[in-house]
């Protein structure tokens, strides 16, 4: 793969994560400043939101109305166009760790992850809950054995939804129904060695990959970035042929910002 130049977009973010385009500019929350925030391609930025429990994953309902993740009260808010907030869905007793990414339909129904266990307190890692949110806030819980359920994508033909599994060290796919429904799991990319689960101090350095954050370039293909061992990548996984190209970020990049990306419009070789 040939070289891309990077360009630094915002700097001064403590923790960018889950960014989203829409309307001409980036959508981005901001872990440690509990902020969802807007960038234009010039670089001004705008405060759209706080969101005190830590905002995360970001997608809108069909009236436009804006959905996110906030983290520790496990909880999907709902910004609408005119900019009230209210609770969209509280999640809580389905959680046994910090809610997470989220990818949201054309019919507004939210696909959503917890970790599965305190990974801020240090516990030792298990399987964490996919679930659904429905447009009306019901929640569904669709898979309770996924290990810390991360990015997600939905493919553009609405018929498979694709989940970054950090802790497992691959993609699973699901077969999504008209009704929201999933079927079929199924490994969609096994990048490298699950690890054994244990306590935390001795799975995590067995983690050779840990995806996070991807989005769907124009082939349907997944990019990702590989967190493992604090060595951030994006990285290109080929349908059909599972292949990986690799691209380096800044040495010092610890953020998800760069595979946010509008993938659909980067030439791809």
């Amino acid at each position: 793969m040939s070289a891309r130049e990077l360009t630094t977009l915002l700097e001064g973010g403590a923790f960018f994560e889950g960014p989203r385009w829409r309307d001409g500019r980036w959508w981005v929350s901001d872990f440690y400043r509990r902020l969802v925030m807007t960038v234009a391609p010039d670089g001004s930025d705008a405060t759209v939101m706080s969101v005190e429990q830590q905002p995360s994953g970001l997608g809108w309902m069909p009236d436009g109305s804006l959905l996110v993740v906030s983290m520790k009260d496990h909880r999907i808010l709902r910004r609408g166009p005119a900019g009230e907030v209210s609770v969209h869905a509280d999640l809580t007793e389905h959680c046994a760790g910090h809610l997470n990414d989220m990818v949201v339909d054309r019919q507004g129904r939210a696909y959503v992850g917890e970790f599965g266990f305190d990974l801020m307190g240090f516990a030792d890692p298990a399987p964490g809950k996919l679930m659904r949110v429905d447009p009306d806030g019901a929640v569904s819980v669709l898979d309770d054995d996924v290990m810390f359920p991360n990015g997600s994508v939905i493919t553009p033909d609405d018929g498979t939804l694709i989940v970054g599994e950090t802790a497992a060290a691959r993609y699973t796919a699901f077969t999504l129904a008209e009704d929201g429904s999933v079927s079929e799991r199924r490994v969609w990319a096994q990048v490298a060695p699950a690890p054994a689960l244990g306590p935390l101090a001795e799975t995590l350095p067995q983690l050779r990959f840990g995806p996070d954050g991807c989005t769907l370039d124009g082939f349907a293909d997944a990019f990702r970035r590989f967190e493992a061992n604090r060595k951030p990548r994006t990285s290109r996984i080929q349908l059909g042929t599972r292949q990986n190209k690799w691209m380096r970020t800044a040495p010092d990049t610890e953020t998800d910002w760069l595979y946010g990306y509008d993938a659909w419009s980067v030439p791809l070789d």
